[in-house]
């Protein structure tokens, strides 16, 4: 009985344990890789709007620069993803140990840096889609002509009740004025 009661509590107190630690933060990797999966899929989305915006020069080219903008993120956040992957696959430290550390410390700044980088280029990639979709979509750039038909009440009096009482001063008309 006493073997009984001494598993129990030993699962208690793991399930607790278990409980109580916070999940893992996602590895560098897979940041890296959800930073990549935003920028491609700017560019997949954009390609979409590009369709909407055929046939019409100007949304068209609006459309394309944002396109080649998108693309441009990709290639260089596969540059970025490349560099993460090489720190990461790096040989361990060897025994020197004052070396050893400033050589992490590098790969850990290049890591730092590059994540940084990929997540401007996946913030970037985001409002390219936006961009995107607004050239697509309307033409705010352009001016409109809007006619507006007004219907005044009868109760308002005739001429401007807003305007100055006449002034008390006489003008004087030129000569050849008439």
């Amino acid at each position: 009985m006493r073997t009984r009661l001494g598993g129990v509590w030993l699962v208690l107190v793991a399930a607790r344990a278990l409980a109580a630690e916070p999940a893992p933060p996602p590895s560098l990797l897979e940041r890296a890789k959800t930073d990549m999966r935003a920028l491609t899929d700017s560019v997949q989305f954009i390609e979409r709007v590009s369709a909407l915006a055929a046939g019409r020069a100007v949304r068209a080219n609006c459309v394309a620069e944002k396109l080649a903008e998108a693309r441009a993120g990709v290639q260089i956040g596969n540059g970025e993803v490349a560099i993460i992957q090489e720190n990461l696959q790096a040989p361990p430290p060897t025994d020197e140990r004052h070396r050893d550390r400033q050589e992490e410390k590098r790969r850990a700044e290049d890591i730092d840096h590059a994540l940084a980088r990929l997540g401007f280029l996946a913030d970037r990639a985001r409002e390219l889609t936006r961009a995107a979709r607004i050239c697509a979509d309307e033409d705010t750039s352009a001016v409109s002509i809007t006619r507006v038909e007004v219907e005044v009440a009868p109760s308002v009096p005739e001429g401007d009740p807003t305007a100055l009482p006449r002034s008390p001063v006489q003008t004087l008309d030129r000569p050849g004025e008439r």
